[in-house]
């Protein structure tokens, strides 16, 4: 800053040498910059917008994946317990590695943010989904039928619970994409404005310059 009050003199001095056609062509060049720089900058605040909202709803659709792969590892789990078909078991087990698959996905640690300790509850509740499912499978193969209704029914309420965890997790992530949409429609509205109005501005500028 100290060097300012000798640099805008030397700016005025370089620029009153100049023809006035050089000024008139440098203020537009100028004026050009700027536009072009605020148009891009509107540009990549709506891509970033757009990318942030799809990739907010992205994690929809995966807790829909998961809850269908949760349901068909619950499905093949029942039908190996009352039927005992290898059809089933190898379902169980195919389902039940996507599902431990996307458990590493989630959070690990409690929290005091709703959204985050949900993500965690349903964290939790997979792996003792998991540890039941299998223990009524290992019942039914050694024909333990009392075993086979503990763990099953641990299984169900497991698997019960979880839904509805789900169902909220997925409600949360809902209401907050949505806040987040509207955030970025005002900002990018916001842009919008101010970019025709300085548009505007430096439309009046070269007009009066000329």
């Amino acid at each position: 800053m100290k060097y300012l009050p000798k640099i805008i003199p030397a700016v005025k001095k370089f620029v009153s040498n100049r023809s006035l056609r050089w000024r008139i062509m440098f203020c537009i060049t100028i004026a050009l910059v700027i536009m072009i720089s605020i148009i891009i900058g509107t540009m990549r605040l709506e891509f970033y917008s757009v990318e942030k909202l799809g990739d907010a709803y992205k994690s929809n659709s995966e807790l829909n994946y998961f809850s269908q792969q949760l349901a068909a590892t619950e499905n093949a789990m029942e039908i190996y317990v009352n039927y005992h078909t290898f059809e089933s078991i190898d379902a169980y087990y195919s389902g039940r590695g996507k599902v431990d698959e996307f458990i590493l996905s989630m959070r690990e640690s409690p929290s005091t943010n709703e959204l985050l300790q949900k993500e965690y509850i349903v964290n939790q509740l997979p792996q003792s989904f998991s540890f039941f499912s299998s223990k009524a499978i290992s019942a039914r193969r050694a024909n333990s039928e009392q075993d086979v209704s503990f763990y099953y029914k641990k299984t169900i309420d497991c698997y019960n619970l979880l839904l509805s965890q789900l169902l909220e997790l997925n409600k949360l992530l809902l209401q907050q994409n949505a806040s987040n949409y509207e955030y970025n429609h005002r900002q990018i509205t916001s842009t919008n404005r101010i970019s025709v109005l300085l548009f505007l501005s430096f439309s009046f500028l070269i007009f009066f310059i000329l």
